[in-house]
């Protein structure tokens, strides 16, 4: 195996596994953001009586729906990533042959032999703004490499989906109290 295979191969399963761990994050987190969601959308339809009720399942039924959704557009995403690894060990490969500077880019980013215990002490923040500065990159400086474009869109956009997914059922946790609260007396 030619040391341009083994850095393809390297810089794939490192794309893999934290498409793999994400992936876990994004499984706990929908189990979390469904009961959430759902249990105050309940307390909030018997809370609510009338007009009121009509109005509170369109909007909590929608917003409910974002948040559960966005766990789950997440695993999809990244699971494109783990079913084309066979493509993407391609993809890399040509474009390390083809000796672009956007290819050096890629797999600095990329390479890091264990991401839960950084040797060159870089937090998960700084791991996160590298990619998200490779979301350019996946536009203009990858053409016909559609699967690794498609990776590093995944990976970037990972976070707004989950944030988006957190913000929303801290919302429905808050208004859970309060619908218990008004049940309550």
């Amino acid at each position: 195996m030619s040391e341009l295979e083994q850095l393809a191969q390297r810089v794939t399963a490192t794309v893999s596994m934290i498409a793999s761990k994400a992936t876990r994050f994004a499984r706990r987190l929908l189990g979390a953001v469904a009961v959430v969601c759902i249990g105050s959308f309940l307390l909030g339809i018997a809370a609510f009586d009338g007009g009121a009720r009509s109005v509170w399942i369109v909007l909590g039924g929608v917003f409910a729906a974002i948040a559960i959704g966005g766990p789950l557009l997440a695993m999809w995403r990244i699971g494109m990533v783990t079913r084309h690894a066979p493509e993407l060990v391609a993809e890399v490969r040509t474009l390390i042959e083809r000796g672009q500077g956007t290819s050096r880019t890629v797999i600095d980013t990329f390479d890091a032999d264990d991401p839960d215990r950084p040797a060159d002490g870089r937090s998960a923040i700084t791991l996160t703004r590298e990619m998200a500065g490779l979301r350019g990159l996946a536009g203009a400086g990858l053409e016909g490499s559609a699967r690794l474009t498609a990776a590093i869109t995944a990976l970037t956009g990972f976070p707004i989906t989950v944030l988006t997914a957190i913000a929303i059922s801290l919302v429905f946790a808050f208004l859970g109290v309060i619908f218990l609260v008004a049940l309550a007396f």
